[in-house]
């Protein structure tokens, strides 16, 4: 049986980086840059994520965004109205709406232990380590992406109030009427030009 290095059981008290105020706002994150970039690289669904970058010595970001929750008239960009007017006809004033959204940074991490003797053959652990936890931690993050609570994790796609619902004609099939109703509800700018006007036609 291998020796466990004191350092992994050791329960740290005091200062913590869970309570902000007591150094959690002093915590620096390193990272490494090949395996997160493998792992925007291969996923399908993490690669077409946007990526904000942030400071060294911060966890987390604040940043400004349209309130906008419809697209009915009067509702884009948080409040701009466009219309028709007639002829000395009476013109109302519309302006757009922000808010703030704050984002904190969470911890998604992967951990193994090893003996003494398998530092001998370092080459290959390497080499298929790095693709156990690039698949591993590629594939809990595409997971929270589309499944995430928000609670030590990020807000899925799945669980978020951005997600639009389309009840079908029948449960147990999908027919033409079900993909023509989830056409009609995707958001205009997200269909491609050519496949717009296929459809159009």
């Amino acid at each position: 049986m291998g020796v466990v290095d004191p350092r992994l059981t050791y329960r740290a008290s005091g200062m913590t980086e869970a309570v902000p105020g007591d150094g959690g706002f002093l915590v620096q994150t390193d990272f490494s840059a090949e395996l997160l970039r493998r792992i925007y690289e291969t996923n399908a669904v993490v690669s077409r994520v946007r990526r904000i970058p942030v400071s060294g010595n911060a966890n987390g970001l604040k940043m400004n965004a349209v309130a906008e929750s419809s697209r009915a008239n009067g509702s884009r960009w948080g409040g701009i109205l466009a219309y028709w007017l007639a002829e000395a006809g009476t013109k109302t004033a519309s302006a757009p709406k922000f808010r703030q959204i704050e984002l904190s940074l969470k911890k998604l991490i992967a951990f193994a232990t090893l003996q003494m003797s398998f530092l001998k053959i370092r080459w290959l652990l390497r080499q298929s380590s790095e693709k156990v936890f690039n698949e591993e931690i590629g594939f809990r993050l595409q997971d929270s992406i589309i499944n995430g609570t928000g609670a030590g994790m990020p807000l899925g796609i799945m669980n978020s109030g951005a997600l639009v619902t389309l009840t079908r004609n029948t449960a147990a099939h999908v027919y033409a009427e079900d993909i023509i109703g989830m056409w009609s509800r995707l958001y205009a700018p997200s269909v491609p030009t050519r496949l717009g006007l296929l459809i159009k036609t």
